[in-house]
């Protein structure tokens, strides 16, 4: 059997180590806003802290002043924590969203579920005139800004809710106007540290496939 020499063996290391996509974190804009579609449902009962979540952006996001997410961008996640609906105890789920892959890029990501997306054919025209310029900040204007309305401390199982808010993302009038996915009986719950929960005090959190969200990196 042939070996390698110590040569060989780092030209094939440092070979390998280039054609892998190169990793980044800096220069992300401030509390950057990503609209995207969930991939895999997900159910607080069925899942646990650790397993695997799927994104993929509803259209370009500008990440920094040199760098475009392009629409359709895969991005990768966690479960952070999980739990069922028990009848002294609320059903809670948290994810957190750690990386943006595409082509030869990996952003790396520290997001958050913010908000649900709604479409709606709802002022089309001004919208259109509004995301000319920056269409994330314009998305961003449009968001209840779940996040100063949320809870600050405590721990998931709150007795209250705070509502999700439904942003706008109104579609081009030529097109037919999908259905999407809603969720239902959900609430929001911020903890210290920053991480965002969905909770519902009715049933079992549900994110399932296709539904509409708007993730924050912080």
């Amino acid at each position: 059997m042939r070996t390698l020499g110590t040569a060989s063996l780092l030209f094939a290391a440092c070979l390998a180590a280039a054609q892998q996509p190169a990793a980044t974190g800096a220069g992300l804009s401030a509390r950057l806003s990503i609209p995207v579609e969930v991939v895999h449902s997900l159910r607080a009962d069925k899942v646990h802290a650790g397993d695997p979540v799927e994104f993929r952006t509803l259209m370009a996001v500008l990440v920094s002043k040199e760098l475009v997410m392009p629409g359709g961008t895969h991005l990768y996640g966690r479960v952070l924590a999980a739990g069922p609906k028990e009848e002294n105890k609320n059903s809670y789920l948290g994810v957190v969203v750690e990386r943006a892959e595409w082509k030869d890029h990996i952003v790396v990501l520290h997001a958050f579920i913010a908000a649900q997306l709604a479409v709606t054919p709802k002022n089309q025209a001004a919208a259109s005139t509004a995301t000319n310029d920056n269409p994330t900040a314009a998305m961003n204007r449009r968001t209840g800004r779940s996040s100063g309305r949320a809870a600050s401390h405590g721990d998931p199982a709150l007795p209250s809710l705070v509502r999700t808010p439904d942003d706008a993302v109104e579609p081009d009038p030529a097109q037919t106007t999908p259905k999407y996915p809603k969720l239902e009986d959900i609430g929001f719950f911020r903890d210290k540290d920053g991480a965002t929960y969905l909770i519902s005090t009715r049933s079992n959190v549900k994110l399932p496939a296709g539904v509409l969200l708007m993730l924050e990196n912080r």
